[in-house]
């Protein structure tokens, strides 16, 4: 059992040495929109990877200094559907995040 054991840590240990770690870190800006006009959202929330950050008035929120690889970005505003993805990005970018309003019921 401990030879099996032994065996797979050096196996796990010989793959993760092989993948490559990026230290690159690059800046995402947002702009969260409406759906019908395709107008600025104030005051919307954005999380990228756990940071945080309410638009502005130009609908836009900023976050700099964000790892290269895989990331998850999400938009949430009162009286809309959240909106958001998760992709891998490497390069600086402007996201769009299209927000549709909840229809009143």
């Amino acid at each position: 059992m401990k030879k099996l054991a032994l065996i797979l840590i050096t196996l796990v240990t010989a793959a993760c040495a092989t993948l490559p770690i990026s230290k690159e870190k690059f800046n995402v800006h947002v702009l969260v929109v409406e759906k019908e006009h395709m107008s600025p959202l104030q005051g919307a929330t954005v999380s990228c990877n756990g940071r945080v950050m309410i638009t502005g008035a130009d609908g836009k929120a900023f976050f700099n200094d964000v790892p290269a690889g895989q990331f998850r970005l999400y938009a949430r505003k009162t009286g809309y559907w959240d909106g958001g993805f998760s992709q891998y990005r490497n390069t600086e970018q402007i996201i769009r995040i299209t927000l549709t309003r909840r229809e009143h019921q």
